[in-house]
């Protein structure tokens, strides 16, 4: 396989909703995009750098990964 390949939704022609997208290298990311970027909860899986399988859960925004939880902290304020 020398191509990646999305399957899933599209909106103007950008991966938009829910979606998986395989790279050539054989990683994959299974969850949310918006604009063709990965935004929302999803899941990343790769191989590590010994070569073993490896997954990032979390949130995404435009295309990074911001954490396991969309807010990592709830300020409030009295």
């Amino acid at each position: 396989m020398g191509t990646d390949k999305y399957e899933g939704e599209f909106v103007n022609g950008y991966p938009e909703g829910i979606g998986v997208y395989r790279w050539k290298d054989s990683s994959f990311y299974t969850g949310s995009w918006k604009k063709g970027r990965r935004d929302g909860k999803g899941d990343m899986h790769h191989k590590d750098k010994n070569g073993k399988d490896s997954l990032v859960s979390g949130f995404w925004k435009k295309d990074k990964y911001i954490g396991k939880y969309e807010h990592q902290y709830l300020v409030n304020s009295f």
